[in-house]
């Protein structure tokens, strides 16, 4: 008689170790849906090859890895590299601080920088780096029909830039998410839809062009928080954040669908490298 040997188990702890108490590194459950021998297979994850190292720079900041046309610019420790096809790198200048998230959005001009620590806002144009007089404001940032997007930190506000200038900033162009009474923790712009993180609720805005050019989509209200801006991530058009429940979440149409398995621990996502190990 034959006997198939399970060589194959389960790839997580569970909450109860007395079901599951496995480890899987490097590898991931893959199942067969075609009735093949096996149904079940692990797959090895990409591995990775150095491009370019920059010596003497500090670590790759969360965030801060960004193409404009044909250059890639860089945020490593508290310094900005703008690095070429032939992998020159050259240092533009540095900001406020040596660690923690930053966000970058480029509308093929200019790009536009923001140190989610000291909530300040930079921008470099022509190979310059610059800071704007909007330090303390910006937490979170996007880029969409001509206008550079903020979060305010401890508030429900986000403020648009004028059209096509991330210099000039009015403190009447605002607007606020009310769906819920919750603040908002950070922003995602994906397919020209505007995602509105709060820390309890999600709204959804899209540009209307009117004279505040977005507006909140009808049925755009999500009864979902988002834990940390940190998490919030983009992948070929999906948005995927952890949700008020520490679970990982991913957006389907105009709402959002669990991705990460009960495995998954709800809490130790208080460090950003915990926090990466299961984002990413």
């Amino acid at each position: 008689m034959k006997v198939e040997i399970p060589f194959i188990g389960g790839a997580y702890t569970g909450h109860s170790k007395k079901i599951n108490s496995q480890i899987c590194q490097n590898l991931f459950v893959e199942i067969d849906k075609e009735a093949g021998q096996s149904v079940v297979s692990l797959v090895g994850t990409p591995g990775l090859k150095l491009w370019k190292s920059i010596l003497g720079a500090g670590d790759i900041r969360p965030g801060g890895m960004t193409k404009m046309k044909d250059f890639l610019y860089v945020v490593a420790g508290n310094t900005v590299y703008k690095v070429g096809a032939d992998k020159t790198v050259t240092s533009l200048g540095t900001i406020s601080t040596s660690s923690g998230k930053v966000w970058m959005a480029t509308d093929g001009t200019f790009m536009v920088i923001v140190d989610g620590v000291t909530e300040s806002l930079w921008y470099i144009t022509g190979g310059t780096l610059t800071e704007l007089a909007t330090t303390g404001i910006a937490v979170s940032l996007d880029y969409q029909d001509g206008r550079w997007i903020i979060t305010e930190k401890d508030t429900r506000e986000f403020y648009i830039s004028d059209a096509d200038d991330p210099t000039t900033w009015s403190s009447l162009n605002f607007a606020t998410a009310e769906g819920a009474g919750d603040d908002l923790v950070g922003l995602n712009s994906s397919n020209r839809l505007l995602r509105l993180f709060g820390k309890e609720s999600l709204e959804l805005w899209y540009w209307s062009g009117e004279t505040f050019p977005f507006s909140r989509n009808p049925g755009g209200f999500l009864e979902i928080g988002c834990a940390t801006a940190d998490s919030i991530a983009e992948i070929e058009g999906v948005v995927l954040w952890m949700d008020d429940k520490f679970r990982i979440v991913m957006t389907s149409n105009l709402n959002y669908i669990p991705v990460s398995t009960l495995s998954i621990p709800s809490e130790g996502f208080e460090n950003h490298e915990n926090l990466l190990r299961y984002t990413l």
